[in-house]
Parts: structure tokens; C-alpha cells; sequence
């Protein structure tokens, strides 16, 4: 459907101005709002009804203005991937000929989640992750093309990621930050993680932190070493480079699943699924814990549920199995281990249930998506 040109402004205007909610209303308000008016029309719905009239009033509005003008989605990473799905599934609708980039904050995301939009979305897109608290403020660290270039070798590489990380984990952010506005550092949490600390240097901030424990796992590298230390290793590193200190987070310092001493992070999982094709059309969400069989014995489970009109069957949950298995297999050191010693009561059980189902309903007042059964 398109709109003649001398109508689209005001259809536009009279579709919004039904809704008496502010633009943007996720973190990133006034920092990210007014420098956005200035460049572009800039609308969007509140959290409380993103999941369901943000995909159609995004709709709406490319049909309005059509494939020629140039288009930015922020949001959540979950939010995006459906919006994603959502505009591939109206009929006659053509996401791939329209000129969008992406820009998602809140969360961080697997390397599997930029694969998959990167493939839902038209060749050339731009895909942007900042990262901030809201506790502090919304553009701490930002993707930058060098910190996209050391991610990429780093997701290459499970033995450089232990190397320049410190763990096999792969990061669900990397980016680079100014020092001259935060003081960030790593510090031993009580569980023994590296947890990001973050002092505030802006002297115009209206609430600073000092010292203030983000809850996110993490840490800081230099940049010139970093790659210094790649070339060392005979890795090819990019010649031109942002000389600002990186930031990599793995993820909350809460969010795991422990069983047999192997943690499980929700990223991971996620990851697996998005990289599966079947998987990441068919999967919406999914829940992760520990059940226990009648004889005791701990067991790791999946609850997973299909997207809108998608039918859990014995054959699509074998498929996802198999995809988080290896994947796991891959980046979790622990896990690999206790599936070699034990592979009986290593193996996940893994549950799909369909769109509707009480278990993984929709909350449409909540942005983030819960990951703990």
C-alpha cells in the first residue's frame, strides 16, 4: 500500500497524534531525542505497547513514506529481531527494498542476533550497539568500525578470546568509550567476577556516580596494546584504528544457569537458536533452569516457545536441541568437560510450547525478555 506524497505527512501526523504517549520513552529520552529531530521525523510508541502497536505504526509508517527515504529502528535486541519477523510476514511487503539501519541498546546481544537481522534486512545495512545504564547515562561505550573489527576476530577465534579476554565466552557488547567522560575499571565481585565499575568524570552530569558497580560482567582493554598483541600473534589487524580504551561485557553478572559447574548464559543460548535457520524462524523466546528427575539427579532445561502459528513437534525440538548442545559444546569449557564425563545427565532436556501457551505468554507491558525458568 502506498500514500499519494501530498497526503503522507498528514496521515502520518493524524495516525500519532491518536497516541498521547512521549517519543522514545526508553532510556534514551533528551540525550538521543533532540540531536534526532534536528536530522529526521522521529516517532515512536512507549514500552508499555512496543511488542504490538510499535511493529504496526513501524509498518505503517514505511508503507507511508515508501522504499525511497532512509530508515532507523532502535530499540531492545528481542524487539528488533521480532519487528524483523513481523515485516517479513505481511504479505506484499518488501522489508529488503527499503533502506534501514538498526540501532539497539538496553541489552546486549549474541553475534548470532546481528546474523540474523543482517540477513532479514537489506544488503549494506548498518547495525549499531551502544551501551549504557540507566542509572548513569545512555552513551557510555559505542560500536565503532574498530571495535567491530576486533570483535570479528575475536568471534573467530575461541583461542583468542581466551587470549585477549580471558575466557572463551563471547562478548554480547564490544565497543570503545571517552575517558575523558567515565573512569571505567573491572573489580572482584563477592562470586568472583569481573564486574564493571564505572566513575562519572562529566562535571556537568546532574546525578554522578562514583565507583558505581553497573551489575554487568566485563572489563577494559587498550586499545593500541590490544592489537599490538593481536600482530604478536601473527593475527592481521586493521591498520587505522580509534586509539580510545574498549569496553567488552558479557553479560549480568547474575544471569546464569549453574549445573555440574558449568554456567549457562542466556547469550549463549540465544546465539545457538539464531544461528540455526529453522530455529530462528520458528523460535520466539525461550526460558533456562534446573529441573530435577525422580531419582534427584539435576538436570538442565529448555523451555522454548514457537513463534505465532508455529506448532511445537518432536522434529523442530530435536533440531533446537542440537543446535544449543553444540553450541555449547563450542564456547563453554565446563560444559564440554562434563559432557565428555557424563554425557547422559549433561544432555538438556529441551521443551517447545506453542505461542499462546501461559508458560511464555507475551507481556506487552515489558521490553526485556525474562530468561529464568
Amino acid at each position: 500500500m502506498m500514500f499519494p506524497a501530498n497526503l503522507r505527512w498528514r496521515t502520518l501526523h493524524s495516525l500519532y497524534s491518536r497516541i498521547p504517549i512521549p517519543i522514545l520513552r526508553w532510556a534514551i529520552r533528551q540525550a538521543r531525542r533532540n540531536p534526532a529531530r534536528i536530522e529526521a521525523y522521529l516517532k515512536s510508541a512507549d514500552t508499555a505497547v512496543a511488542h504490538l502497536i510499535s511493529r504496526r505504526f513501524a509498518l505503517t509508517a514505511m508503507q507511508i513514506f515508501g522504499p525511497g527515504e532512509r530508515y532507523l529502528l532502535a530499540g531492545y535486541p528481542p524487539f528488533l529481531a521480532e519487528l524483523v519477523r513481523f515485516l517479513h510476514a505481511r504479505p506484499g511487503f518488501d522489508v529488503k527494498s527499503f533502506r534501514v539501519d538498526v540501532m539497539s541498546g538496553g541489552e546486549g546481544f549474541p553475534s548470532g542476533w546481528r546474523t540474523f537481522m543482517e540477513s532479514g534486512l537489506r544488503p549494506g545495512a548498518r547495525l549499531v550497539s551502544a551501551y549504557g545504564a540507566s542509572d548513569l547515562e545512555v552513551g557510555i561505550a559505542s560500536e565503532t568500525p574498530c571495535s567491530k573489527a576486533l570483535l570479528g576476530i575475536l568471534l573467530d577465534s575461541p583461542t583468542l578470546r581466551k587470549e585477549i579476554l580471558g575466557t572463551e565466552r563471547e562478548p554480547v557488547f564490544l565497543g570503545q568509550y571517552n575517558p575523558s567522560g567515565d573512569y571505567i575499571r573491572s573489580t572482584r565481585n563477592a562470586a568472583g567476577q569481573n564486574e564493571v565499575e564505572v566513575t562519572t568524570l562529566n562535571p556537568h552530569s546532574v546525578s554522578p556516580r562514583v565507583t558505581f558497580c553497573v551489575g554487568d560482567e566485563g572489563g577494559v582493554l587498550d586499545c593500541e596494546a590490544t592489537f599490538a598483541r593481536l600482530r604478536a600473534l601473527g593475527v592481521d589487524a586493521p591498520a587505522e584504528r580509534l586509539a580510545l580504551p574498549i569496553l567488552f561485557i558479557f553479560g549480568r553478572c547474575d544471569g546464569t544457569v549453574s549445573i555440574d559447574g558449568a554456567n549457562i548464559y542466556p547469550d549463549t543460548v540465544a546465539s545457538a537458536l539464531l544461528e540455526h535457520p529453522l530455529a530462528a524462524a520458528t523460535i520466539r523466546t525461550f526460558k533456562m533452569g534446573v529441573t530435577h528427575t525422580p531419582a534427584g539427579t539435576a538436570r538442565l532445561k529448555f523451555l522454548l516457545q514457537a513463534v505465532k502459528g508455529i506448532p511445537p513437534s518432536e522434529g523442530l525440538t530435536l533440531e533446537c536441541k542440537g543446535a544449543i548442545v553444540q553450541k555449547l559444546l563450542t564456547v563453554n569449557t565446563d560444559f564440554r568437560e562434563s559432557y565428555k564425563d557424563n554425557p547422559a545427565s549433561a544432555d538438556p532436556i529441551v521443551e517447545i510450547v506453542g505461542f499462546e501457551s501461559e508458560h511464555l505468554a507475551s507481556n506487552p507491558q515489558k521490553v526485556k525478555n525474562s530468561y529464568f525458568l
